[in-house]
């Protein structure tokens, strides 16, 4: 079975990245957050005060060119799709990250000497449209876990009826160890879709194919929108099989997979899709102690990322006490790959997140115990900790909200109540039922 934990922690741009080189300074309109605490009906929030937002934008719409595509989920770690390249087209299998910008693919040299282990690798001479534009360097595409290097190169990418023509993208020559075992040869590389909104890393990049796309006019409207469709976390931690995992709409949003409206929030980061955190909280029956939260936090929304990241001395100091007090439980000694164990039947509080209207978006706590997909059977708390103030909602939190991202107005990310496709399970929730007073207060400093 492929390796779970190094599945889950791939793609988890940690603020350990985010706090390095690659780092983009944030906007200068925030101010230092500062604790307040309150309680009500049993919910305890740390508040962080910032400065007014900008205005949100206005509605996404849902007509003109669009381009929707479906997504398999590999266990609930990696929602991906498929890809024609080339002329003639070979088929790709490439993981959605909304927190990366590079587009990569494994070379069929690489997976020959043994480097890359993908599902599909490219044949580049098979093509007649590709490009090798490295000029002899090397790209090396980093992941705060993980890397693949290769030669820059373009090609033809058929985005289901939109054809995008010379589609910069690594072909990759080698993967590193960790990338080799989490491809699993499932699948064949990473479309990346982070924000990078005239801005790239030190360690440069080119359009993301959503800009591409933008760039070669086949969208009408400058945004895309994602619905995840995850499996019970019983099931996903027992199969290798891919399975139904929802859609993404590149240029438009779908209204039949959201319900209510979507609110608008945004973006305090010029490379990711980051929005600044007016509170988080824990659905309690009863009151604890004062949680100091860290200050300027931000939240990344992250396609490529399994499960949620917060500053590790607060997951160590503040969270894991009150969660293993609320299941009633001893907080054991040490961790199971990097994360907190529980016992399997644990129940364990909602987890709250408020972005500055009010709105409460939930991460059931359901999803905070999850399956090893180890033979003991164990189970562990499905956060994960980072040193740097950009906390990340990953999979987890996007399988229970639609979420929408638009570049324009310096960008913004939306959110709604998602229709679920398939059968329900315990852990799926979304934020409460929006009423007409507090729709407009969207994105909205408090």
């Amino acid at each position: 079975m492929t390796s779970f934990f190094l599945l889950v922690i791939r793609f988890a741009k940690a603020a350990d990245m985010l706090n390095n080189s690659l780092r983009i300074p944030r906007a200068a309109l925030w101010m230092l957050a500062v604790l307040l605490e309150h309680a009500d009906g049993g919910v305890t929030s740390f508040q962080l005060l910032r400065a007014p937002a900008l205005a949100p934008a206005g509605s996404p719409g849902t007509t003109g060119s669009s381009v929707s595509l479906g997504l398999q989920n590999l266990q609930n770690n990696a929602y991906y799709i498929s890809v024609p390249v080339g002329t003639p087209a070979q088929t790709m299998l490439l993981q959605i990250d909304t927190g990366s910008a590079w587009t990569w693919i494994g070379s069929s040299q690489c997976q020959s000497a043994g480097n890359c282990n993908d599902a599909n690798p490219f044949v580049a001479a098979n093509s007649a449209s590709f490009k090798d534009v490295s000029h002899g360097n090397q790209t090396t595409v980093s992941y705060s876990v993980g890397s693949v290097a290769g030669a820059l190169s373009t090609d033809t990418f058929q985005v289901g009826n939109a054809s995008v023509q010379h589609f910069s993208f690594v072909l990759a020559s080698i993967e590193n160890g960790i990338i080799q075992n989490q491809q699993a040869g499932a699948y064949d590389g990473v479309v990346g879709l982070a924000l990078q909104g005239g801005v790239t890393s030190p360690a440069g990049s080119s359009p993301t194919l959503f800009q591409a796309m933008l760039a070669q006019n086949l969208l009408s409207e400058p945004v895309f929108s994602i619905a995840l469709n995850p499996m019970d976390p019983s099931q996903a931690a027992s199969t290798n099989t891919p399975a139904d995992g929802g859609s993404i709409l590149f240029g438009g949003t779908d209204p039949s997979l959201y319900t209510g409206d979507i609110l608008q929030y945004p973006v305090v980061d010029a490379f990711f899709w980051s929005i600044a955190l007016s509170s988080v909280s824990f659905n309690l029956s009863s009151r604890p102690a004062l949680l100091q939260a860290p200050s300027g936090t931000t939240i990344m929304f992250d396609s490529g990322t399994s499960y949620t990241t917060l500053n590790q001395a607060f997951l160590d100091n503040t969270v894991m006490p009150i969660l293993y007090a609320a299941a009633g439980v001893q907080a054991p000694t040490g961790q199971s790959a990097g994360f907190y164990r529980i016992p399997c039947d644990a129940t364990l509080p909602d987890l709250v997140f408020d972005f500055g209207d009010a709105i409460p978006y939930k991460l059931a706590g359901a999803l905070l115990v999850q399956p090893r997909g180890d033979a003991d059977g164990a189970c562990i708390v499905a956060l994960g900790g980072s040193s740097g103030s950009m906390w990340i909602l990953g999979e987890d939190f996007l399988g229970s909200h639609y979420a929408v991202f638009g570049a324009s107005d310096g960008g913004w990310v939306g959110l709604a109540s998602q229709v679920r496709r398939g059968l329900a399970f315990k852990g799926f929730s979304t934020r409460t039922a929006v009423s007409s007073a507090t729709k407009t207060r969207a994105g909205l400093a408090h």
